[in-house]
């Protein structure tokens, strides 16, 4: 892939920043991650971290012939994963919920020429083309209010886990946000006016504006740069 930029910042309100971004570039496979853990729980952070890793480790194992899946396969063996990351972290202390966070991946193959991506809870994935077009490819996903949302120790994962699979011919670029980073660039279903200049202008403007703006909750973006745009 080309350059990658991000940076994670901690809230006004929060005590710690427990947003957590996670890389790893394998031969086959570049894994990308980001996690909002819930202020609210004790080891959110230290949840997202482990099943960050958890997913990096089978798509590394994987290569290529993870994206050779359906969809519906990637989506139960994630769960799978998840849910046997989570038990494993009770067996030392707490439950389930104890280690809760949203979940952004993507994987991406440039020998296929394919990326697949995994979201659950809220947080914001956009794709930008080779001419400039900026579209959303996974929207927040909130329950009745935009202040509840889905993680991964909910017991429906299987409904709220979303899992979606594309070429990477003719992108320029991904973006991951936290729900911090993207409230100010997000509103009814789509991109605002000036969300898609700061994004079209990359990963430091949208910094500039958050630090102006001052963000209660915590706040961290992902900028992948595709350096192979034909697949």
């Amino acid at each position: 892939m080309g350059k990658v930029l991000y940076f994670s910042r901690r809230g006004k309100r929060s005590p710690v920043c427990k947003d957590s971004v996670y890389f790893r570039d394998g031969r086959q496979m570049g894994v990308y991650s980001l996690a909002d853990g819930l202020n609210s729980k004790k080891w959110s952070k230290q949840g997202a971290e482990a099943v960050q890793r958890a997913l990096a480790s089978e798509a590394e194992k994987q290569g290529k012939s993870l994206l050779a899946r359906s969809e519906l396969k990637i989506k139960t063996d994630t769960i799978e994963i998840i849910r046997r990351t989570l038990y494993n972290l009770c067996e030392e202390k707490g439950c389930p919920d104890d280690y809760a966070s949203t979940l952004m991946n993507l994987f991406i193959s440039r020998e296929t020429g394919m990326f697949c991506f995994i979201h659950i809870g809220d947080g914001l994935i956009v794709k930008e083309t080779a001419d400039g077009e900026l579209s959303v490819i996974s929207h927040p996903h909130n329950g009745i209010t935009r202040q509840f949302t889905y993680t991964t120790a909910h017991e429906q994962l299987e409904r709220y886990t979303r899992v979606g699979k594309m070429p990477l011919k003719d992108i320029r670029r991904l973006f991951m946000l936290t729900d911090g980073a993207a409230f100010p660039l997000y509103d009814d279903r789509k991109l605002t006016r000036r969300g898609r200049y700061l994004l079209g202008r990359g990963t430091a403007c949208v910094l500039e504006e958050l630090k102006w703006i001052g963000p209660a909750d915590d706040h961290s973006m992902v900028e992948i740069g595709v350096d192979d745009r034909e697949g």
